[in-house]
């Protein structure tokens, strides 16, 4: 790729992949770092390049305590990462490597629960001959954690 398309993209940018560039911007008193994702790079001399996310989220722990669903009951908390970028917000769950996301914490953390349910109903009713190493712990930790009440 040539530097007139590198300086096309951004003054400040840096190539960090085959496609990727990543670049600084001012916020405030202090720079956020931006990744800009430029899918045309090879067929079209200056191609509009797309805002990839901020690197830099907002990241906060919190807890659930209730699944949203009448059929099913926690028998402790769960705790879960709130990453919050300016258009979107990704609920994790990574000790059993679920997300959920939505425009919202609320909407993320809603997400977050329907995969932890789908998991569970899907481990629960699987034998474990038939289920890997890491399914295997996430079914054990899900049957400590959650009680089908019907």
């Amino acid at each position: 790729m040539s530097d007139n398309l590198l300086r096309f993209i951004t003054p400040n940018s840096t190539k960090t992949s085959s496609n990727v560039y990543q670049y600084s911007q001012p916020v405030g008193d202090e720079r956020r770092n931006y990744y800009i994702r430029n899918e045309n790079a090879e067929l079209a001399p200056s191609p509009t390049p797309q805002l990839e996310y901020d690197i830099n989220p907002t990241v906060i722990s919190t807890k659930i305590y209730d699944l949203n669903d009448d059929n099913y009951h926690l028998k402790e908390s769960l705790d879960i990462v709130l990453e919050i970028y300016p258009d979107e917000v990704i609920a994790l769950m990574p000790e059993l490597e679920l997300t959920g996301d939505g425009r919202n914490p609320i909407e993320a953390i809603r997400e977050l629960k329907n995969e932890i349910l789908d998991l569970y109903d899907e481990l629960i009713d699987t034998p474990n001959e038939e289920l890997g190493k890491f399914p295997k712990s996430w079914k054990r930790t899900l049957a400590l954690l959650i009680e089908k009440v019907s």
